[in-house]
């Protein structure tokens, strides 16, 4: 394949201090997730390599920093580029086509990036931007839910009516429970009195609230409600398109459960348990 290159420079914010400059490369790529164990549908992915996977790579930033990303669409349809902020413009993602372009990030915050083209999203175009100084634990859990037959129908070029979605499998960074439980970006292990932060995006259809047995977490970060950073609680609603940062400083041992409130998202395929379920561990 003929591949060019595109070179866009998006001066987002003017900026006088230095900044180190962080370099990425993606791939949009097609392949398949699974919806149980013996079924799976189409989905669609920013991945760090040609290779396929379910696993939308978290770009990890600190404050001052400036991404240079390359996409490369090896997909045969057009896709785009979307920062929930600071980037106010979609990119164009041509098929066979390479993009370059930057974005200056000056303050710490939790962003979602995304195919804003279509059902793309849905299809599982979108991951986090972590703009993050802090130096302990980090995990980052990607909520998405997904109609089985809509995946079918969509990557087939079948029009589907949303209003008649009804979601019958649930992930986390592409994975359900208890697959789930091997994801070490995700799963929660620590130590008494540490400090941890669990990063969240909300990039499916369905709202999500997730509620931690054992322990309060404290509500860092916002974009639905900046109004309760500072809150300490053990619940936490997530709406769609929604970033979250919650820190834990959990301060007693054992195993606990973690898991989505709206209990059909603890389900696949209607059976229970599975989806969005998780078991943390702290020694």
């Amino acid at each position: 394949m003929i591949r060019f290159l595109i070179s866009i420079s998006l001066v987002i914010i003017s900026h006088t201090t230095p900044c180190l400059a962080v370099d990425y490369h993606l791939y949009i790529n097609r392949g398949y997730i699974a919806v149980n164990t013996l079924d799976s549908v189409p989905y669609i992915a920013f991945n760090e390599s040609q290779n396929f996977s379910t696993y939308n790579t978290v770009l990890k930033l600190v404050p001052g920093d400036t991404l240079n990303l390359r996409i490369e669409n090896t997909d045969s349809i057009g896709h785009s580029f979307m920062v929930s902020m600071p980037l106010p413009n979609p990119v164009a993602l041509y098929p066979g086509i390479d993009t370059t372009f930057s974005i200056f990030f000056p303050d710490a915050g939790l962003y979602s990036y995304y195919d804003n083209t279509g059902l793309n999203r849905y299809m599982g175009l979108g991951g986090m931007i972590s703009v993050n100084s802090f130096t302990g634990a980090n995990f980052y859990w990607n909520l998405r839910d997904h109609q089985a037959d809509w995946n079918r129908d969509i990557a087939l070029g079948i029009n589907v009516d949303p209003a008649t979605y009804l979601a019958d499998h649930f992930t986390i960074n592409g994975h359900y429970y208890p697959v789930l439980q091997n994801d070490s970006t995700a799963i929660v292990n620590g130590y008494v009195n540490d400090t941890i932060r669990i990063h969240i995006a909300n990039l499916g259809l369905m709202e999500h609230s997730f509620h931690f047995h054992g322990y309060h977490l404290r509500i860092l970060a916002s974009s639905s409600k900046p109004d309760h950073v500072g809150r300490l609680k053990d619940s936490f609603p997530v709406r769609t398109m929604d970033n979250l940062v919650l820190e834990l400083v959990p301060q007693q041992p054992g195993l606990y459960p973690v898991h989505d409130h709206n209990l059909v998202a603890t389900t696949i395929g209607g059976n229970s348990p599975g989806g969005m379920i998780m078991i943390i561990s702290i020694q």
